[in-house]
């Protein structure tokens, strides 16, 4: 069951443009601090933008409240730990280990998408109308998967033996039909199954991992028959006895019985818009040219 959303980019435009401004201005607090210098400065905004990259997450009113619950021990850590990584990270620019290097323009390219995320995901916000749309424009994505809800009774074939396991069922299929003994009466009849007696809302995958695929075609073609027992049924296992109360088909699935789903597909396609979008508005302030690889020749 998979999703996307598509919508207007041009409104989330003047949202986009200033997150872009924040994040510039995120970076420009990293890169502000002189590097041909031995001078370190750590103050509350360079402790909160360290705070803020090593969690990759970009949120300086939570990571303020952080750095001020700190313990003195704890504060004492985070700024030799920032000074450590202040002092590595000047000692490689100085010696130009980022310049040409793929693994560290992997990793800036990573963290500017970061970055970006953090701060466009408070953008996100989807309302009714929007996530109805949503939902109309993607409904073969979801559906109610085909279930059903059964009681079974199970006789071990490796135990009894295969014939006396087939043979005793119908012998207590019998007696069951004769009686009319109701389910809540069946418990601790035949033997101790692996796995469970009753099972509420199960899919044919789930049942066919447990009774095999043979048996599990057999059930979901059985009409609902409360108080009427069938079988046997041959598993891996042995054989059953089987009370199906209820089985339904797959079927396309409302909006109410999704909604928790379209909701978080819905806002997962949205971010991705604005993430395309404030890539989109950083990319305009360059220039490209694209050159023919081949000749040389601008286009």
């Amino acid at each position: 069951m998979l999703k996307r959303i598509a919508k207007d980019p041009l409104s989330h435009f003047l949202v986009v443009g200033v997150l872009i401004f924040i994040v510039v201005g995120l970076f420009a607090d990293r890169t502000q601090t002189p590097i041909d210098n031995n001078k370190i400065i750590v103050d509350q905004q360079s402790l909160l933008t360290y705070l803020q990259y090593r969690s990759k997450a970009f949120d300086p009113d939570t990571f303020n409240q952080v750095l001020a619950s700190m313990s003195e021990a704890e504060r004492n850590k985070l700024i030799d730990d920032y000074v450590r990584d202040e002092v590595l990270y000047r000692e490689a620019v100085a010696l130009g280990l980022d310049q040409s290097d793929a693994v560290i323009r992997q990793r800036l390219n990573q963290r500017m998408e970061f970055a970006l995320r953090g701060l466009v995901s408070g953008s996100v916000d989807i309302n009714e109308e929007q996530l109805a749309a949503y939902f109309e424009t993607h409904e073969e994505d979801y559906e109610v998967a085909a279930h059903a809800t059964f009681a079974h009774i199970y006789f071990n074939g490796a135990e009894r033996g295969w014939g006396n396991a087939k043979s005793d069922a119908q012998a207590l299929l019998e007696d069951l039909t004769q009686k009319e003994t109701p389910i809540e009466n069946v418990s601790g009849l035949g033997d101790e199954f692996a796995y469970f007696e009753n099972y509420v809302e199960r899919t044919p995958d789930f049942v066919a991992s447990h009774f095999g695929n043979e048996m599990s075609e057999q059930v979901f073609a059985l009409s609902p028959q409360p108080d009427t027992w069938v079988g046997p049924f041959k598993s891996p296992l042995g054989f059953h006895l089987v009370q199906v109360l209820v089985n339904e088909n797959a079927r396309p699935a409302t909006l109410d019985e999704v909604r928790a789903l379209v909701r978080e597909d819905a806002e997962r396609a949205q971010l991705q818009e604005n993430m395309a979008a404030a890539l989109a508005a950083l990319t305009e302030r360059y220039e490209i040219e694209i050159r023919d690889v081949l000749d040389g020749n601008a286009q």
